[in-house]
């Protein structure tokens, strides 16, 4: 089985479309604590799609 590690270098090295990158770091945004928090990083993610 492979680590977690691995599998997020392989997902880093792999070409990403815009809206693939932006669901992934919606997908992060979810795993944060707190309203501000998980706002803060979606709006970021939003800038991933300009």
């Amino acid at each position: 089985m492979k680590s977690q590690n691995t599998l997020l270098a392989e997902q880093c090295e792999r070409p990403k479309s815009k809206e693939e990158a932006f669901a992934q770091c919606m997908q992060a945004a979810r795993g944060e604590k707190g309203a501000m928090a998980t706002e803060s990083v979606a709006s970021n993610c939003r800038l991933l799609l300009k």
